[in-house]
């Protein structure tokens, strides 16, 4: 949902390199190809408006990776990025939670990312059907009301989404369970959608180009009539594969 590309294009098919398809991904298979991602585009786009452009994540080890953020830290003017907190303690402390409303400025041009990994963390610990799991939900929520309460002045276009769904097969796994949720008040005219989809929108919402880039994006925007996609050829997957292969940008 980074990039816009699936991972014939990317190299990038898990969080685990070992399932990669490298190169073009760099970092031993665990990061998008340098010029790929919707952060370094738009950057790349509006460089003379200065966007601020800010991530925080806390699921270091998987999205920061992903994006080139190797280490645990603060990173600055870096892969897009004029901030990027690779932190791990997501919004399962208060130190976590006041991280993420600290980046919430409502000064535009911004475009922010926030990414709490809390709620995938309860789901493989608890289960699907466990409290504990249910009240990480609504802990995500109540920070996502926060932040939006404190950009709405500016009125900012909204995404909220994941990459996966849970329960599956196992109540603490999410195998097998590729359908989510996208909320946004974008004005989308398409109910069926995928994460592929999710880029090219911010660009059409950005008024980009994107249909020029190279790689051809393949993705589609959300804001325009549905596509006739050409169906992509099934692949036989392992177990292990169906269980673990996932959170595929």
């Amino acid at each position: 949902m980074f990039s816009g590309y699936l991972a014939n294009i990317t190299g990038l098919r898990a969080n685990d390199p070992t399932k990669n398809y490298v190169p073009p991904a760099i970092n031993g298979g665990l990061t998008m190809p340098i010029g790929y991602t919707v952060f370094e585009r738009v950057r790349q786009w509006f460089y003379l408006n200065k966007p601020r452009i800010v991530g925080c994540v806390g699921k270091p080890k998987n999205v920061g990776d992903m994006l080139g953020f190797m280490e645990l830290g603060v990173f600055y003017n870096h892969h897009g990025f004029d901030v990027f907190d690779n932190h791990g303690d997501g919004i399962s402390t208060s130190e976590g939670r006041q991280r993420f409303l600290q980046y919430a400025e409502d000064t535009p041009p911004y475009f922010y990312l926030f990414h709490e990994g809390y709620t995938d963390g309860m789901l493989h610990k608890y289960g699907v059907d466990s409290p504990q799991y249910r009240q990480s939900i609504i802990d995500a929520d109540t920070l996502t009301a926060e932040i939006c309460d404190k950009l709405k002045a500016s009125n900012p276009a909204i995404i909220i989404t994941s990459d996966h769904g849970g329960g599956c097969c196992t109540p603490t796994s999410h195998g097998n369970t590729p359908f989510t949720f996208l909320a946004t008040n974008l004005p989308i005219v398409q109910t069926k959608s995928f994460m592929v989809d999710v880029a090219p929108t911010i660009y059409d919402y950005l008024n980009m180009p994107y249909y020029a880039f190279n790689p051809p994006i393949q993705g589609f925007s959300l804001m325009r009539p549905a596509p006739l996609r050409v169906p992509a050829p099934l692949t036989m997957l392992s177990k292990e594969e169906v269980m673990y292969g996932h959170e595929i940008i």
